[in-house]
């Protein structure tokens, strides 16, 4: 059996630094979560990053940081994950839906530009980096600040993905970030925010931590030799649960180390498939400014549910990333930018072939030889 994704860590070394942490007494929010905070921020280039139990509470948070209007209006993408649409939903908002490039999945550009005509009430545009490949960050901040309109990105599959040069995330929009069993960091489950605001970094870490003003590490003196503790703090507003744990944060850290040579090889994997499928693939639309993270690749097939009937008939097995958002019963109402024609199109021919760590290049050359064969009895 070859599993669509498959997490990859390295277990010797985690459980080698794992112990100092379970015997510390800090295996909740600590000083781990904090070090993880630092060396993402290094990675990134951004100033502040606020380390989740998940990219779901991330967008949340993210979303509710905006201060938005109540019941404001949110330019966002069918095609993603439900996270990015249940957050819009959770701060009482309304999501309206554009339609995508054909071609990559990302939200498009031109339906934005006529949602914005359709809709002057507008306040803010999620976009989601589908598979890890930018979306067209320039056309659409510029747009945004004609209109006034804010930004949040939903990065969950871009960790180390480039747009024009710079890293993913080195920009002044609030992104979110997932590091989800499957992502290309993986930590178990997390995510985390970053920021360059001031501000805003300093109202998430609240808000993560249940709206309290100091969180038990701030008020503890760890690195006195006469370790103190303070037990007053303050809620200045309503927050939640969604902090990190120095057991989750380790393996973020230790996963970094690793992450781009993971990358890596996931893009020799993207690349092989690109270059061995060819019995009617329909190649995504990818421009050279851009390098995506490989989370994964969207490929496109006319006759998409055959090839991944073929596939599993062979103990191969795909994803289909995603089914339109919009026409699951709970959002079927709200409004759409045009008939998502290409988002109709992307739903129906797009398919995500296996791509993780453990896949072999004899891996690779049977899925392959399996699409390329598929109208012949394949054994």
């Amino acid at each position: 059996m070859i599993q669509v994704f498959k997490p990859k860590v390295n277990t010797e070394k985690i459980l080698e630094q794992l112990k100092p942490i379970l015997d510390s007494g800090w295996i909740g929010l600590g000083p781990k979560t904090k070090e993880f905070e630092v060396k993402l921020s290094e990675y990134i280039g951004v100033k502040h990053f606020i380390a989740l139990n998940s990219a779901t509470s991330g967008l949340h948070l993210a979303v509710k940081a905006l201060n938005l209007p109540p019941k404001s209006k949110i330019l966002t993408t069918p095609i993603t994950f439900i996270s990015t649409n249940h957050a819009i939903l959770y701060e009482d908002h309304t999501p309206v839906f554009c339609d995508v490039e054909k071609l990559t999945g990302n939200i498009s550009v031109e339906s934005i530009e006529q949602a914005l005509k359709e809709h002057s009430d507008i306040k803010a545009i999620i976009v989601v980096h589908v598979g890890g490949y930018s979306c067209d960050m320039d056309a659409i901040n510029d747009i945004a600040k004609t209109h006034n309109v804010k930004i949040i990105e939903d990065c969950a599959h871009a960790f180390g993905s480039k747009y024009k040069g710079k890293k993913v995330g080195d920009t002044d929009n609030i992104c979110v970030w997932s590091f989800q069993a499957v992502k290309n960091l993986p930590v178990g489950d997390g995510g985390a925010i970053s920021t360059n605001d001031d501000e805003v970094h300093k109202r998430l870490m609240k808000l993560r931590w249940l709206g309290i003003d100091k969180d038990t590490v701030s008020r503890s003196n760890l690195k006195s030799s006469k370790q103190t503790y303070n037990w007053d703090y303050n809620v200045e507003e309503l927050g939640y649960k969604y902090h990190m744990s120095d057991i989750n944060s380790l393996m973020g850290i230790i996963g970094l180390e690793e992450v781009d040579s993971g990358n890596s090889r996931r893009k020799e994997i993207v690349n092989y498939y690109l270059e061995n499928v060819t019995n009617d693939l329909i190649k995504p639309d990818y421009k050279l400014d851009r390098e995506s993270s490989c989370h994964f690749i969207p490929l496109f097939f006319e006759d998409r549910d055959y090839v991944y009937e073929t596939l599993k008939n062979n103990k191969v097995f795909c994803g289909m990333h995603y089914k339109r958002n919009d026409q699951y019963e709970m959002y079927n109402s709200f409004p759409k930018v045009g008939n998502l024609e290409n988002t109709e199109w992307y739903q129906n021919h797009q398919i995500t072939l296996p791509i993780h760590l453990f896949l072999t290049d004899g891996d690779l050359n049977f899925i392959s030889n399996v699409i390329n064969n598929r109208f012949q009895q394949y054994q």
